[in-house]
Order: structure tokens, then sequence, then C-alpha cells
């Protein structure tokens, strides 16, 4: 769930979904495998970061600590606007929240067929 997808490694409705795509979470030490360890627990650890682009990882982690910071400024408003406190939504979104975001390229095609997935 995280890293480089090639154009066309995934597929949506049994079609290629014709995109390449960088899948970032949050930086995280790698979580054992292993008997009563829930399977849930490996959506968790470090990214997969390519080495031939070394300035890639602390440009995209700098970029992932602003937008944290808008959206937990974002869920404060959110918040007030529902006549709630501003710290609502903090015993889900404070300490280590658990965001992701995704990098995606979709290629030029010579095609005009609709056999996008999407």
């Amino acid at each position: 769930f995280r890293g480089y997808t090639r154009t066309g490694g995934e597929l949506t409705r049994g079609k290629a979904d014709w995109r390449e795509q960088l899948d970032i979470g949050v930086e995280r030490r790698p979580i054992p495998k292993g008997p009563g360890i829930p399977a849930w627990t490996r959506l968790q650890g470090p990214n997969q970061w390519p080495s031939a682009l070394p300035r890639l990882k602390p440009a995209l982690l700098a970029w992932q600590t602003r937008a944290t910071a808008v959206a937990v400024r974002l869920l404060k408003a959110f918040a007030l606007s529902l006549d709630q406190a501003e710290d609502a939504f903090d015993p889900i979104y404070s300490g280590e929240p658990n965001h992701r975001m995704k990098i995606v390229r979709y290629p030029g095609r010579d095609t005009t067929g609709g056999d996008q997935g999407v």
C-alpha cells in the first residue's frame, strides 16, 4: 500500500488504471509480522522511497507536515461550525495521525476509447 505503482499496475472494475503513482503514509518503524499481530498493522511502517530521487523524501515529508497542519486547522474550524468544541476531533486525529497522500501521473495515451477502469 506504499511506494510506486507502475502505469496499468492497478485494476478498477477489471480494467487497468492508466496512471502511475507514489503512495506515501506517515513515516513509521516497521511492525513485525507474526501470530497474534493483527493484519491491519501492515498498513503502518516505513515508506518505500526511490533511491534514484534522493531529494524526494525530504520534500514530500515536509509537504506532508504542512498539509497535516492545514488539515488540523480545518478540523478545528469544522468542529466549531458544527457547534462543537474546537478540540472535538482531537481524540481521533491528535498525536499520530494516520494519513496518506498519493502523487499521481496520467501519461498521455493515443486511444479515445473508454478503457479506463475509473
